[in-house]
């Protein structure tokens, strides 16, 4: 409800005081219920008008002062006040539902692994050379053995990329035509698209994924 988060936005920016309560940190009040025991909140519309005068309410019934002021002589906010209150809470919601969409687009992971899919029409795309099997176990779990006896890979990781491309992780034979330890393999990259920024997009999230997990 929009005026109870008015009311809590005034009482997280400022000092807010019962009428009889002495002028101390300890006494400022912290529940919009006290609030709205005092002022009838019931038929306050979403209008800035309407804010506006429930601010200039709050103001005239309780003792405000702004956090970091304190103090008997200076100066405690009144109705006159109320306008720009209202206000700074705008600014306030504005700025915060656009962090809000800033971390929900950070935090939206593209990447999404799927040891169902089909990856025999993946081609190489690139190397991972500073993500290690132990790194991988660790955030996706055991790799699949999908190579035979006679293909020069034997384990992969697959995944989905912003549910349009198809890639493979998997290790190859080194040049004197061995497998490596799997403490040592050094992982390759294929997917079925060749668009380099596509790819560059997934290393950089898978690597970014691996550092944060």
């Amino acid at each position: 409800m929009e005026v109870d988060k008015f009311l809590t936005y005034i009482l997280e920016k400022y000092f807010v005081f019962h009428p009889l309560a002495e002028l101390d940190e300890s006494n400022t009040i912290d529940d919009i219920e006290i609030l709205k025991r005092e002022i009838d909140t019931k038929k306050v519309k979403r209008t800035d008008a309407s804010m506006i005068e429930l601010s200039k309410k709050v103001f005239e019934k309780f003792r405000c002062y702004n956090i970091g002021i304190l103090n008997e002589t200076c100066n405690i906010l009144g109705g006159t006040d109320a306008e720009n209150a209202y206000i700074l809470y705008k600014r306030y919601k504005s700025s915060s539902k656009k962090v809000e969409k800033e971390e929900e687009c950070c935090n939206s992971s593209k990447i999404r692994i799927d040891m169902n899919v089909n990856t025999k029409d993946t081609f190489y795309v690139g190397s991972l050379d500073t993500i290690s099997t132990e790194d991988l176990k660790r955030v996706f779990g055991e790799y699949m053995c999908t190579g035979n006896e006679n293909d020069d890979y034997r384990y992969e990781y697959k995944f989905v990329y912003d549910n349009l491309y198809n890639f493979s992780l998997y290790d190859y034979k080194n040049d004197q035509g061995n497998f490596y330890d799997e403490k040592d393999i050094y992982w390759h990259i294929a997917s079925n698209t060749d668009k380099k920024q596509v790819y560059k997009s997934f290393k950089n999230e898978l690597i970014n994924k691996i550092i944060d997990t």
